[in-house]
């Protein structure tokens, strides 16, 4: 019974894997879908998540940001702009960093993987609300653990 199921998957072939001669219209198309293939191939080699840079998703996703129900927030007053959030940052958005005037940190290419806040050593700095309750915060004390740094014992 599995064996009907998985099979059409291995059993493909590459016919379509060539450049159709038949018309110009057809050389250019073909040609390009597989430079852009290829590109996309080799990018992925060299960049970590290169194709969410271009992808539209992020786009509709800042678009529908203000009135969404998942916020990423920063208190700008608890920052000390150490750059963690932007060293973790796969997209590299330098203004997560940055900005400590602005509470909503959601920008265009985000893709709300949360490592920002995970790297974030200050209490409550940055944080992830859901319909305006925080679901996910910054700590120390998370932090530490995630680094394995052990709380100091106190001194008798």
């Amino acid at each position: 019974m599995s064996a009907r199921i998985i099979s059409p998957m291995f059993s493909g072939d590459f016919s379509q894997w060539a450049i159709d001669f038949s018309s110009i219209t057809a050389i250019v198309l073909t040609s390009l879908g597989m430079i852009f293939a290829g590109l996309f191939f080799v990018g992925s080699f060299v960049k970590k998540r290169f194709f969410c840079f271009f992808c539209p998703m992020s786009a509709l996703h800042y678009i529908f940001s203000k009135i969404s129900i998942a916020q990423l927030k920063k208190d700008g007053s608890k920052c000390t702009k150490c750059g963690d959030c932007y060293a973790v940052c796969d997209m590299q958005i330098k203004d997560i960093a940055d900005n400590i005037s602005d509470t909503n940190i959601l920008r265009d290419d985000c893709i709300l993987c949360l490592k920002c806040i995970a790297a974030c050593p200050e209490d409550e700095a940055l944080h992830f609300d859901i319909l305006n309750l925080k679901a996910f915060s910054s700590s120390k004390e998370g932090f530490n653990k995630r680094m394995g740094i052990e709380k100091p014992k106190d001194i008798k």
